[in-house]
């Protein structure tokens, strides 16, 4: 049975029956095989056509769905030989699935950590891996950390890109453990081996009340399903999907709520995401700054290859003419390259006032290539940020830059809800539904600017 095939009936039987148990397992074993093609398809099919629409509707009842399934996939009962992670889940007392489930449903309950905060030397924040969460959800557990645990380092654990958004912060150290979105499930699995290594490593030697990990539903733990430590009277794990019910509230907020709930005198009334740039990235967007005698409006119309978000090029044409008409300088992010490149570089073409890369000429229009922290510190310069639903949204939020966000493509409306940026400024958020118009959304727009 092909790898779609198997997804439908994982979709279509009673989670937990013997037929959903051998559809979900024949899965696994197709993802985790030694033929590169099919474990690639079978794995973006468990991504794909499961997990991330479980994941992007925000209903409770999905979340189930994903911890049945996931839990089924992981450990030795029904798993293949190849799976990387079934002897270590066996000796740490997870030999089934059902020991898996049954540790995630109970640590979806928030449980305060009572250790005394003048104790705690290290707190630890896993990455969500994409970069936007990192921002909006980690961020904000950073800067909980900080704020109640005045003696700890806080270690960011997670990949360099993410870890850029708090390099300016002396008191976060960041602990490296890669993830590969892209990557075959074996890959994906290995990187839990490789995280709980390097954290093992750096709380060694620290009293059991010294530290503190908390996971933001991080894709390093399969959204919690792995175990960090050998025990989790150290680990607290923050359900984002189930967490807030059916409310309306975005995950910064939520994200700030639960750490109230679970850290010791907090007061969780104003956290909210920060970002700390390194002062190189910070000293670019001055210098733009101060070159610049017109009001700026940093733009970044990149979608994290989710294409559903983006609207036409017409749309994205006219979007800029709109800025330029308004009296604003345009800096204009080239994106993560190839597509996106390619895309920002034909609405230069376009552009009908004057155009040029970054730092070599004043112009209507300068463009930005190179990380998307470094494009922070433009922004960061800026009187305000357009752009759809991003990783840079979140940034320019975190960075106190007033965000004007056009959000298409969204899975559900609670989707757009929780994922509307926030942060020391204000948000526009301007929903492009299946049947708005584009006239309708650039004349939100010009509204949003015009304030």
């Amino acid at each position: 049975m092909s790898p779609s095939a198997l997804a439908a009936r994982v979709l279509s039987q009673t989670p937990g029956s013997e037929s959903w148990r051998k559809a979900a397992q024949a899965l696994a074993r197709a993802a985790l095989s030694a033929d590169a093609g099919a474990a690639a398809d079978a794995t973006r099919c468990i991504f794909a056509e499961l997990v991330e629409p479980w994941c992007d509707s925000f209903e409770p009842q999905a979340c189930d769905r994903y911890l049945e399934f996931m839990a089924e996939c992981l450990p030795a009962e029904g798993a293949p030989a190849v799976n990387p992670v079934a002897g270590a889940l066996r000796a740490m007392g997870f030999a089934t699935a059902d020991k898996l489930r049954a540790r995630a449903r109970r640590l979806r309950r928030p449980q305060p950590v009572n250790f005394p905060a003048d104790r705690v030397e290290k707190a630890l924040v896993l990455s969500r891996v994409t970069l936007g969460a990192d921002i909006a959800i980690a961020g904000v557990m950073i800067e909980a950390a900080k704020a109640a645990y005045p003696r700890a380092v806080i270690e960011f654990v997670g990949g360099e890109k993410s870890a850029a958004f708090f390099a300016g912060s002396p008191r976060v150290h960041w602990l490296p453990v890669p993830y590969a979105r892209g990557a075959p499930l074996a890959d994906r699995l290995n990187v839990w081996l490789e995280m709980r290594r390097a954290v093992a490593q750096t709380v060694g030697g620290l009293d059991r009340d010294a530290y503190v990990v908390l996971d933001p539903d991080s894709r390093l733990t399969q959204l919690g399903l792995l175990p960090v430590l050998d025990g989790d009277a150290n680990y607290r794990f923050f359900e984002s999907r189930s967490y807030g019910g059916r409310g309306g509230e975005p995950l910064g907020r939520l994200a700030a709520r639960w750490c109230g709930e679970i850290l010791p005198d907090l007061d969780a009334g104003g956290l909210q995401p920060r970002a700390a740039l390194s002062r190189s990235d910070m000293q670019r967007g001055r210098k733009l700054r101060e070159a610049s005698p017109k009001p700026l409006a940093a733009v970044s119309l990149g979608v994290g290859e989710r294409e559903a978000k983006r609207l036409s090029a017409a749309f994205e044409d006219r979007l800029l003419e709109m800025l330029r008409r308004a009296g604003y300088g345009i800096l204009l992010d080239f994106g993560a390259g190839g597509a996106e490149a390619a895309r920002a570089e034909e609405r230069v073409r376009r552009f009908k006032g004057s155009t040029a890369s970054f730092g070599h000429a004043a112009a209507d229009l300068v463009t930005w290539r190179g990380s998307l922290s470094a494009f922070g510190g433009g922004i960061a310069a800026c009187d305000c940020y357009l752009g759809y639903d991003s990783a840079a949204a979140h940034l320019a939020a975190a960075l106190g830059t007033p965000v004007i966000e056009v959000f298409a493509g969204a899975a559900s409306a609670r989707m757009r809800q929780r994922w509307t940026p926030t942060g020391p400024a204000g948000v526009t958020l301007i929903p492009a539904e299946a049947d708005t118009s584009e006239e309708d959304v650039l004349a939100a727009v010009e509204r949003a600017i015009a304030r």
